[in-house]
C-alpha cells in the first residue's frame, strides 16, 4: 500500500481538489488500519464531491465501527439516495437499525441488500439475527440454511444454526 499512498499523495499535491484521489487514499488508509486518516480523507472527498457514493459508504463503515451509530444513520441513507443499488450501504443501514433494536427497519434494509446481492451470505446471517431477536425461530433457521447453501464452510453460521436447533428443541 505504500506505493499507492505515495501515488495518491503526488496526485493530490498536483491537484488538491481531486475528490476521487481523497476517497482512494481513504480506502488505502482504511485497509492499513489507519481509521482516523481514512475518515479525514473520506470527509475531504465529500467536501469536494458531496455526491461521492463510495466516500459515503466507506465513511459510514468507519462511523459504525467507531460506535458513531447516529452519524452512520445519516451517512448510509445518503449513499442509498445517491445509488439505491448499493447493497453494502443497505446492509450497513440494516446494521445501524439492528444496533438501535429497530427490527422492522433492520429487516427491511437487509431485504433490500439481499435483493441486490443474492450471493452475500453475511446479509442472510444478519437477517437470521433479526429473526432470532423477534423470536421467529423458523424464519431464522430458513435464512441460516440459505446462508449455508452459499457458504457451506461458514463456522459461525453452523454454530448459530446449532444453537437455534438446541434452544428450540428441533432435531432436524
Amino acid at each position: 500500500y505504500g506505493d499507492a499512498i505515495a501515488a495518491y499523495d503526488r496526485a493530490l499535491a498536483l491537484d488538491p481538489e481531486l475528490a476521487s484521489a481523497h476517497c482512494n487514499l481513504g480506502a488505502v488508509r482504511y485497509n492499513r488500519g489507519q481509521r482516523k486518516a481514512a475518515k479525514e480523507a473520506f470527509l475531504r472527498c465529500l467536501e469536494l464531491a458531496p455526491a461521492h457514493l463510495e466516500a459515503h459508504f466507506n465513511l459510514g463503515n468507519i462511523q459504525f465501527q467507531q460506535g458513531e451509530i447516529y452519524a452512520a444513520l445519516e451517512t448510509w441513507p445518503t449513499a442509498v439516495a445517491i445509488d439505491a443499488r448499493h447493497a453494502g450501504a443497505w446492509q450497513g443501514l440494516g446494521n445501524v437499525h439492528y444496533e438501535r433494536r429497530d427490527w422492522t427497519r433492520a429487516l427491511a434494509a437487509y431485504r433490500r441488500a439481499r435483493g441486490l446481492d443474492r450471493g452475500n451470505a453475511s446479509i442472510l446471517f444478519n437477517m437470521a439475527q433479526v429473526h432470532l431477536e423477534q423470536e421467529n425461530t423458523d424464519s431464522a433457521i430458513g435464512v441460516l440454511r440459505g446462508a449455508l447453501a452459499l457458504e457451506p464452510r461458514d463456522a459461525e453460521a453452523h454454530f448459530l444454526l446449532g444453537m437455534v436447533y438446541r434452544q428450540s428443541g428441533q432435531k432436524d
